[in-house]
């Protein structure tokens, strides 16, 4: 379960979500879409299944998951895409952008996104989307790393957009989704209080807070890479703008609701089959204790 929390926490940093909805008047459902595509955002939400399938995959090659049986993985590779289905996320996020933003308050971001600038950002982040890319960002990006300049102004861009801290506020409510559905297939008593959950939840986080952070790093500079510093500057400025802080604030609020739905779907599954495998288990204990027996 451990695994699975940290590969959600690591991907995260791709969508970067936040906190919650504001309600207002209902967008235009074809500007909606026409920022989903402008943004980059439906080819990146394509993506995320094939990035967490990625990163358990290879967990298990670093015997970090070699508990699950064949089946068993194979199995939860199927509840990843079920979960994480592209289309439901998409969904989901078009619902919850539409619910928080006017008409008014998206032409000036759509405007932003058709700009040269815009246009060329909503491209690195698109080609960074993927399983490959991200795995190389891990591999070249400490190169990167020796500009001291450049990763200061990275680290700007980072607050400006939200990315790291909102990825990490993203994560911990994940994770308590998860972890209740996990445990809700657990008898009554051995399933923890709500309390305990969100305490499992918070500090779980803030054991990858670091990690989460020098990821996050590497995954800005190579996202970002052949942006110049004046384009970099023009995003932060657009990231300060009304138009800007809004979009930030409910576009990610919808990602972080679509991923909530879908950790509680996963993690439902999840519980379902820690708990067939402690049935199974009990069950061989009591025949070979049974055989024992009859031996005797």
């Amino acid at each position: 379960m451990r695994k699975i929390v940290i590969i959600l926490c690591m991907f995260s940093l791709v969508l970067s979500s936040c906190a919650f909805i504001r309600r207002g008047e209902q967008a235009d459902p074809k500007l909606v879409q026409e920022l989903m595509v402008r943004s980059g955002l439906d080819k990146q939400l394509e993506q995320y299944p094939r990035m967490i399938q990625s990163g358990l995959e290879q967990y298990r090659k670093n015997a970090e998951l070699q508990n699950y049986t064949d089946e068993e993985f194979a199995e939860l590779l199927r509840h990843v895409q079920i979960a994480y289905g592209p289309e439901k996320l998409k969904d989901s996020v078009q619902r919850g952008v539409s619910g928080g933003m006017s008409d008014a308050d998206l032409r000036p971001v759509l405007a932003w996104l058709g700009s040269p600038t815009g246009e060329k950002i909503t491209r690195l982040e698109e080609n960074a989307s993927t399983p490959e890319a991200f795995a190389e960002s891990q591999t070249i990006a400490d190169a990167l790393r020796n500009d001291p300049a450049r990763v200061d102004l990275i680290q700007k861009l980072d607050r400006a957009m939200k990315g790291t801290e909102s990825a990490i506020r993203s994560t911990q409510y994940t994770n308590t989704a998860l972890l209740t559905a996990v445990y809700a297939e657990y008898p009554p008593g051995s399933r923890p209080s709500a309390e305990e959950i969100d305490e499992l939840a918070r500090s779980s986080t803030e054991m990858f807070r670091r990690q989460l952070k020098q990821v996050a790093l590497r995954y800005f500079l190579y996202t970002y890479r052949s942006l110049s510093d004046v384009e970099i500057d023009q995003y932060m400025a657009f990231c300060g703008s009304d138009a800007g802080k809004k979009y930030i604030e409910v576009g990610h609020a919808a990602l972080n609701n679509a991923m909530l739905q879908a950790g509680r779907e996963l993690g439902t599954e999840v519980g379902k089959m820690l708990m067939q495998r402690e049935q199974s288990g009990a069950e061989c204990q009591e025949s070979d204790t049974g055989k024992g027996t009859m031996v005797k």
